[in-house]
């Protein structure tokens, strides 16, 4: 039995390995979303030591980050000592310029108890709230505005009820560590359709192109009795996140170690429509959305760009990088470049 369990142990840890490889290998291809669950061995075989899934370490991710899971056997088995459970690690790893349906367009995480999220940049990410579950019951025209950067939802009832109230985790939601990070410029949007015209319209708001203002919406808790209201989320006693020492757009209800001084970026942009984006990235364009009856769902195709890394230039090899999210000079808060 002792050589089962290593021999599934060794399948469960490559497939691992490749979903990260995957990871890798897709993170310049413009996808909208890759949500990568694990399975831990552990869950499946009661033995082994206590297990630490590094998603990233070291990478630019353009796919963004979904966690919905560490499972809640660990838990169950030692609910009060931590240090036997599973951990979530995400260190040094670049998350821009993503695009998601519902919250979270940079990190979303659920059902993940210990997590370390540090000296990551997570910036200039969107939520469209095209996603089926943005649109509430009697509200088929307009959807919900959603949180854009990191987003964490309410625990799984299951996971919840076995966590120990001595263990210093015992919150409804994931919680994690976050530390030296620089969560900046997320971009909160909702889809609309407009009545008043004729034929109608429809599409983000706010439209960015018209000149309606941005809003921004880094960081929430979302699913529980004490969820804060959009787009800020630090209602007084509303369950919050708590980022320290770390640059923000918005600092607000939030630890005096954070800063709101603008990140020196080497280069930056937002996301906007394919063409208008390509051929003119000085410009501030919307991100465009289409019926598309074969996407199932509420049918809302989101297109976006630009769909290349580069600037256009004349010489070949030369052209400059759309975004080089390197901080330079370094002021010693959020992400070391």
């Amino acid at each position: 039995m002792k050589a089962e369990s290593v021999t599934l142990q060794s399948l469960l840890d490559e497939l691992v390995a490749r979903i990260v490889a995957a990871v890798h290998a897709q993170a310049h291809l413009g996808v909208e979303r890759l949500l990568a669950r694990h399975v831990a061995a552990q869950d499946l075989l009661n033995f082994g030591p206590v297990l630490t899934v590094v998603l990233f370490q070291d990478a630019h991710v353009v796919d963004g980050v979904a966690y919905l899971g560490m499972r809640e056997l660990d838990v169950r088995r030692a609910p009060g000592t931590p240090a036997s459970w599973y951990q979530l690690t995400l260190t040094n790893n670049k998350v821009v310029n993503n695009m998601a349906g519902a919250a979270g367009g940079g990190i979303a995480l659920q059902d993940t108890v210990k997590a370390s999220i540090t000296g990551n940049t997570v910036a200039n990410n969107d939520s469209t709230g095209t996603a089926g579950s943005a649109f509430m019951p009697g509200s088929p025209n307009q959807s919900s505005p959603q949180p854009a950067g990191i987003v964490s939802r309410v625990h799984s009832a299951l996971l919840y009820n076995n966590i120990g109230a001595a263990s210093g985790y015992k919150v409804p939601y994931s919680n994690p560590v976050l530390a030296d990070n620089i969560v900046w410029h997320n971009r909160s949007f909702y889809w609309a359709i407009d009545n008043t015209t004729v034929p109608a319209t429809f599409g983000l708001v706010p439209n960015v192109a018209a000149g309606q203002l941005v809003v921004y919406s880094d960081l929430a808790v979302l699913g529980t009795a004490a969820q804060g209201t959009w787009p800020g989320y630090v209602d007084a006693g509303a369950d919050k996140l708590n980022p320290t020492n770390s640059i923000l757009t918005d600092t607000t209800g939030y630890d005096a170690s954070n800063s709101s001084t603008a990140p020196g970026f080497v280069a930056q942009y937002f996301n906007g429509d394919q063409g208008q984006t390509i051929k003119q990235p000085e410009l501030a364009t919307s991100i465009a959305t289409a019926g598309a009856f074969d996407e199932g769902g509420n049918w809302i195709d989101v297109r976006f760009g630009p769909l290349t890394l580069y600037r256009l230039c004349l010489t070949p090899g030369t052209c400059p990088l759309y975004g080089d999210y390197r901080v330079q000079p370094y002021g010693g808060i959020g992400a070391n470049p």
